[in-house]
């Protein structure tokens, strides 16, 4: 008998944290659930840890395959899944014991498609940093909640504080070899909503970490790059969508300050770090930045303008510009 419930956690070198996630999900109230632990190529003792609690739990399924990244080990699972509805939870974060029982019955009592529960970001300390949640229970139509989703406000674009009807997924995954895939694509799922029911319970622990993948940290200035690049694409995608589809036209101005702001943070970076003009990412960057429409926006400071105008004119000579800038001003 199929399960109601597929919880899909991507595995990559996090022995340390392993154990406490996946006992949080043991521990749920809420039974009817197969937990698909998917191994993506670890080389310390994640994969051990996988198959030790393979032998415990009937309802654990394990996959070791070679590293993908966070999308793919993520669309493998969704692959192997069988469950109604799909759940994530990253490997070194950990959920309280009445998350999936309270999101099943509020998905399936509202007749929604996704339910959205508050997370807390902890410390690896156990301070609690800051805590999101909506005041109110509140049931929105997939517009509304598309809405919410895009001001990336009261409602971040996380794949994992959230349960999911399974038919989302039929023709739209994660984006492979990409960082910054949650941006890029939740909100789609939400735009494929019909309802979309917030709870005003947090019960979902994301761990703040040196090293993870949000505080990814090195020196090597094409993998910055290459992280800057992914996260200015996303919100340029975003922009796009929203330019496409009127019926978002409220947010319009949040999406497209959101959009320059990434990509000019992304072409400064490349500046102040002498990256060549000739870069794919520097490239196809100007593409995006050259496509949004700064007239979208309300608000736009006058250094902002006359840096696009020059942009616009010539964007070699503005390059230019930007890396003569950074290099007598350090």
């Amino acid at each position: 008998m199929k399960p109601s419930l597929s919880i899909v956690v991507p595995v990559y070198n996090v022995e340390q944290y392993l154990h406490k996630c996946v006992d949080s999900i043991l521990n749920q109230t809420f039974r009817d659930y197969e937990l698909i632990l998917v191994d993506d190529g670890s080389t310390d003792g994640s994969s051990r840890i996988c198959d030790d609690y393979k032998k415990i739990d009937e309802r654990i399924r394990v996959f070791h395959k070679e590293n993908g990244g966070l999308s793919d080990a993520r669309n493998y699972g969704l692959d192997h899944s069988n469950g109604e509805y799909i759940a994530f939870v990253d490997s070194d974060d950990w959920i309280d014991s009445v998350m999936y029982e309270s999101m099943m019955n509020s998905i399936i009592d509202n007749d929604a498609d996704i339910s959205v529960c508050g997370h807390r970001v902890v410390t690896v300390d156990g301070r609690v940093e800051e805590t999101v949640v909506f005041d109110e229970p509140v049931l929105l139509t997939g517009i509304e909640a598309t809405k919410e989703i895009l001001k990336d406000e009261r409602m971040p674009s996380f794949a994992w504080n959230k349960l999911y009807k399974r038919s989302l997924f039929k023709d739209i995954r994660f984006p492979q070899g990409r960082i910054y895939e949650d941006i890029a694509v939740i909100y789609r799922y939400f735009d494929m909503a019909k309802r979309v029911y917030v709870l005003n319970e947090v019960y979902y622990n994301y761990l703040r970490r040196p090293g993870s993948i949000c505080l990814f940290q090195t020196k090597d200035n094409e993998k910055i790059a290459k992280r800057l690049h992914d996260n200015a694409m996303a919100f340029y995608e975003r922009y796009i969508f929203v330019k496409n589809n009127p019926i978002y036209e409220t947010v319009m101005p949040i999406c497209a300050q959101k959009c320059l702001i990434q990509l000019r943070s992304f072409i400064h970076y490349c500046a102040k770090n002498s990256i060549s003009y000739s870069s794919h990412h520097l490239r196809h960057a100007f593409e995006m930045y050259g496509n949004v429409d700064v007239h979208d926006i309300h608000a736009k400071s006058l250094e902002i303008s006359a840096e696009y105008c020059v942009f616009k004119l010539n964007r070699k000579f503005y390059y230019s510009l930007l890396r003569l800038y950074y290099q007598f001003s350090i």
